[in-house]
């Protein structure tokens, strides 16, 4: 369990979902941007790119003078911080800097309804032919979340 400052994922509705990740360029944060987590009714779910990683045992480490663990950074997820690794750090930064984002503050996230479907709301996006969704099994899944890595 993480402090207050770690982002919390929300659990995943019973039923075949999906969490998708959004970046949102804002200047306003130490790496110029953000992330939004939604999840979404797996057959409605919008159109969505993937990145998966060779699972190994992670070996974090905050000083980058020790070449034998991944360092780790820290990044702005819906207010809170999302511990990530060197390379997926690297990643994003690419994503944000080839125009892979969503405009600022254009993802209001997903809304469960009463009856547990899906509600999403969307502005407009600041790109026309990339999708603004992407999954990463390292952020898409809590990895503290046993029964969900297993999906």
């Amino acid at each position: 369990m993480g402090d207050l400052h770690s982002y919390q994922y929300q659990p995943l509705c019973p039923g075949p979902v999906i969490r998708l990740m959004q970046i949102t360029l804002d200047l306003g944060f130490p790496h110029g941007f953000s992330l939004r987590l939604g999840i979404f009714a797996l057959d409605d779910a919008p159109p969505f790119d993937a990145l998966l990683y060779t699972w190994s045992p992670p070996q974090f480490s905050k000083n980058p003078a020790d070449d034998l663990k991944t360092r780790i950074f820290e990044v702005d997820c819906e207010g809170k911080t999302l511990s990530v690794g060197e390379n997926l750090f690297d990643f994003l930064c690419h994503l944000r800097d080839g125009g892979f984002y969503t405009s600022t503050s254009a993802y209001h996230g997903a809304l469960q309804d009463t009856k547990g479907s899906i509600l999403t709301e969307f502005n407009a996006l600041s790109m026309l032919e990339k999708s603004p969704h992407i999954w990463i099994d390292a952020i898409c899944i809590d990895q503290e979340n046993l029964q969900e890595r297993s999906y």
